[in-house]
């Protein structure tokens, strides 16, 4: 978080592949949720999937990133995410991110909030068109709360300009 604050307020210029000459990015993915709250023996794991809408920042290689989606455990529970990230660059089209964000989503018609934070790892293989990995924790607040560590791997794509 502290490199993110210093990067922004440095006015760094943005140079990441895609975000050079676009300004929105569009994502999706697959993951898999490693564990999940106890709340029956049924529930301890769970598959999602998401697609997303990125803001890249023009001054620097911050981003911010809106996710909808579901996740699957005995029937589909919808959700939504919003994460601040910074893209590192390892190399010309090698980045790392730290991620920070918040988290809601239903499940049996309740709602439940939760804090999540992680890394990732992003190929960018040209202005329009790159890969992703990410892991991730998430603390839940709400309905007895507990932890999740979760992986997912996409594709993400830029239109236009």
């Amino acid at each position: 978080m502290v490199v993110m604050l210093a990067c922004v307020s440095a006015f760094a210029q943005n140079n990441t592949k895609m975000a050079e000459t676009h300004r929105w990015t569009y994502g999706a993915s697959l993951a898999y949720s490693f564990k999940e709250p106890i709340v029956a023996k049924q529930y301890a794991t769970a598959a999602f999937g998401n697609v997303a809408i990125e803001l890249n920042s023009a001054k620097c290689n911050y981003r911010t990133r809106l996710s909808l989606g579901w996740l699957e455990r005995t029937h589909v529970c919808p959700f939504a995410a919003l994460d601040a990230q910074y893209l590192l660059a390892l190399g010309k089209t090698v980045y790392i991110y730290p991620s920070v964000g918040v988290y809601g989503e239903t499940f049996h018609k309740e709602f439940n909030v939760a804090a999540q934070a992680g890394a990732g790892l992003e190929l960018q293989f040209g202005p329009r068109f790159g890969i992703f990995a990410e892991g991730r924790y998430q603390h839940l607040f709400l309905n007895n709360g507990g932890n999740r560590i979760q992986a997912l791997a996409g594709v993400k794509v830029a239109f236009g300009k």
